[in-house]
Order: C-alpha cells, then sequence, then structure tokens
C-alpha cells in the first residue's frame, strides 16, 4: 500500500517503510535456507533455482504483509480481487503467443547453448504439461458455450488484437525472463563449486564472494519481477516504454548483443588476479580497494531490489523514492558504471597501449550507453505525475545531478 506523503525528504507516492530493508532481509533469509541444499547439491540446478525464487516470492510477500505493509492492498480489497480472478477468455492469442515464442527459441541460435539449458529444459516441461492443457481446455470449454457457432468464432477470433502495452510486455518476457534464469542458474553453480580453502589462502578472497552474492540478489530482484505481475499483489505494470530508441540502448546492454557492441569488455567478470598482483605488497590498499568494489556492487543491487517484487526494465510499475533513490536518480547506472571503471584500472595498467585504448573506448561506450538509458527512462516516466515530483526533488539533491551543477554555477555569479 502507498501513502501520499508532504514530506520534505520524500514526494509523490512513498512506501511506509523502505522496500529495501524488506527485500534485503528475504534475500538473506531466502539464501540462508537454500545454503544447506546448494552446499551438498541435494537438488538438480533446475529445480534448486525455481525453489529459491519461490521462496524468496513467499518470503518478500510474508514480510511485506505482517510486518512492513508497504505493497499490502486496502482491507478487503485482496478478497475482492481474488473472486474476480478468472481464467485467460482469449485462448487463440494465448495460442499465438506461445506458438511465437516457442518458434523464438527454437529457430534462435543463441539459445541453443549450453547457457540456457536449464531454461529450455524448463520451458519445453511448461509447455507440454501446463501451457498446452490449458489452453486446450480453455478452447473447448469456449466452443461448448450455448452461445450460436458465428457468435463463438468472432468471440475466439477477438483475441487476435493486441495492445502496444501487451506486445511490449510479451517482449520483455521473452527476452529478459531466460536471461536472468539462466544468471540466477550460474550464479547458484558458482556457490556450489566455491572453495573455502581459498579464503584460508587469501581471506581478500571474500570479497569476490561477496560480489557474486550481491550480483545474485540482483539477478533474483529482477527475475522475480518480470514473473510476478498480478494486479492483486500490486505489481501489475502501469505503463510500457514503446520508444524502438530506448529498447535499443536497453537491450544492447545485455547478451548475446553486448558482446558484439563491447567486444573488448567483459561486463560479466572481474581480474582479481591482476588487482592482486598490482597490490600485492599493500594490504590496507587490497582491503580499500576490495570494500570499494563490493560497495559498488551493493549500490547497484540496492537500485534493482528496492522495487521488491515489481522490477522490471522499459516499464513503468510504480515510483521509488526510498533509499537509494533517494540519493541518485539512477543509483543502479551510476554505481554499475564506477563499478567497471574502478575494476578495470588493473587491467588496463597492466596491458599494453593498443589493448588500453580498446578498454577505455569501450568503456566510454558503455558509459554513454547507460546516460542514452537514462534519458529515455525518465522520458518515458515524466508522464507519470508521481514522477515528476520525484524528477524536481531529486535533480536539488542527486551530486550527479547537472540540473544541480548549473544552478550551484548560476548562483555563484
Amino acid at each position: 500500500m502507498y501513502v501520499k506523503t508532504n514530506s520534505k525528504t520524500a514526494v509523490g507516492w512513498k512506501p511506509s517503510v523502505s522496500v529495501f530493508t524488506q527485500t534485503l532481509i528475504s534475500n538473506l533469509l531466502c539464501f540462508t535456507l537454500v545454503l544447506p541444499l546448494i552446499t551438498y547439491k541435494v537438488l538438480p540446478i533446475t529445480g534448486l533455482a525455481l525453489l529459491t525464487i519461490a521462496l524468496f516470492i513467499v518470503l518478500n510477500l510474508t514480510i511485506d504483509w505482517f510486518i512492513a505493509k508497504s505493497y499490502r492492498p486496502p482491507r478487503g480489497t485482496f478478497v475482492s480481487s481474488l473472486s474476480r480472478i478468472t481464467l485467460p477468455v482469449y485462448p487463440l492469442k494465448y495460442t499465438i503467443v506461445f506458438a511465437l515464442t516457442t518458434a523464438f527459441y527454437v529457430f534462435a541460435p543463441e539459445y541453443h547453448k549450453a547457457y540456457y539449458r536449464e531454461f529450455i529444459s524448463l520451458y519445453w516441461i511448461f509447455l507440454f504439461f501446463v501451457a498446452i492443457p490449458l489452453l486446450i481446455t480453455l478452447t473447448v470449454k469456449h466452443f461448448l458455450k450455448r452461445n450460436g457457432f458465428r457468435l463463438k468464432i468472432f468471440a475466439f477470433l477477438d483475441g487476435l488484437v493486441f495492445s502496444r502495452k501487451e506486445i511490449a510486455l510479451i517482449l520483455i518476457k521473452v527476452f529478459f525472463i531466460p536471461l536472468m534464469f539462466s544468471s540466477l542458474c550460474r550464479m547458484l553453480v558458482y556457490f556450489q563449486n566455491y572453495r573455502l580453502d581459498q579464503l584460508v589462502d587469501h581471506e581478500v578472497m571474500i570479497i569476490p564472494l561477496l560480489i557474486t552474492l550481491f550480483f545474485s540478489f540482483d539477478i533474483l530482484g529482477a527475475i522475480t519481477g518480470y514473473i510476478f505481475s498480478l494486479k492483486i499483489f500490486n505489481t501489475e505494470v502501469k505503463s510500457a516504454e514503446s520508444s524502438i530508441f530506448a529498447w535499443i540502448v536497453t537491450i544492447i546492454c545485455y547478451e548475446p548483443f553486448n558482446n558484439f557492441v563491447f567486444p573488448f569488455f567483459d561486463t560479466t567478470r572481474i581480474d582479481t588476479e591482476a588487482w592482486l598482483h598490482i597490490l600485492s605488497n599493500n594490504s590496507v590498499l587490497i582491503w580499500f580497494y576490495g570494500t570499494t568494489l563490493s560497495f559498488l556492487v551493493f549500490l547497484y543491487c540496492a537500485g534493482t531490489i528496492s522495487f521488491g517484487l515489481r522490477f522490471s526494465n522499459l516499464t513503468n510499475r510504480g515510483i521509488i523514492s526510498t533509499f537509494p533513490y533517494n540519493l541518485f536518480q539512477h543509483p543502479a547506472y551510476i554505481s554499475k558504471n564506477l563499478f567497471w571503471w574502478c575494476s578495470s584500472i588493473p587491467v588496463i595498467i597492466l596491458s599494453p597501449f593498443h589493448k588500453q585504448v580498446q578498454i577505455i573506448s569501450t568503456l566510454l561506450i558503455l558509459s554513454l550507453v547507460y546516460f542514452l538509458r537514462a534519458k529515455t527512462e525518465e522520458r518515458h516516466l515524466m508522464h507519470d505525475p508521481e514522477y515528476q515530483d520525484y524528477d524536481r526533488w531529486i535533480k536539488k539533491r542527486d551530486p550527479f545531478s547537472v540540473y544541480r551543477w548549473f544552478h550551484s554555477l548560476k548562483r555563484s555569479h
């Protein structure tokens, strides 16, 4: 439930307590509960990923509804919403969606890679044991109604009309869900194969472990946001991005497009050996450098988990003005880019000149792309009056805001 506020520290609609706190607690509890399963490899990685997602959703809703009450619907609203739940009335529409989605996963070479193996296996199980039987049942049920045959045909074909918002949401789910699920599986495999004796030999190796854990929080929050979009839980999508340019600058930041756009820089890997080699004689600098990287990743993941179950690229699912969005307008983008620049410094120092030019130029392009992403998001969200209030408020406080710099210079003169 959102609470309207006129406070000087928040604008527009603000959750009654920070969603970041409850989601962080949900993440910690979730990984604590699945840790024995990860350690002893009790479940296959697909089952472990599904269990982790389910636990995170249950824990988040439990904490939210009984403690934080940030998104809890008003009294009586949830029950009335449940009573209005019906099965999809347009089976033909969903049949077309699943047919095109299946064709995309079959014919797109990207999804033949081992990286997506767990997701594709899970998708086939879902398709044949859930989606197809459900669509057949809905179609039979539709034609068994007492209406005339002609009316049944027209009603059946009526579902062929897709709104622009529906098309955008389908594309978002089809692209991001397999990517995020596969990333979560890779993270869980990393934890399964992690050897604690690494910490005994080099205690500073806890830094990569923490960074991976924070990235896992980010991915878990993202995938639940893409999957969990239900009006009864106040997690529905208010609007979807329709600009082609916004879509381009967003998807080129993800696989497989980032491999072509940024060929000289791996955004998913930290060269631990490089910075350990450079700072090998100074343990203070090693810990300072590692802590800085960890903090930047933590701030990045905070930008995702502060949405709770409502995160999604290219959509508006509500305006957040609590931590970390009360510090920066785009905390995730700023911290992610700072992390890439900081983590690349040792690699740049140890590389030959031509490699240095490649890495620096790639980082500059990457920063430009994320700047454009931020601007396209602002343009989309400015249609929401709540974001207009937030935009005016944060631009006066954000240390990275050009608006703030300009007005500071103007006042000084």
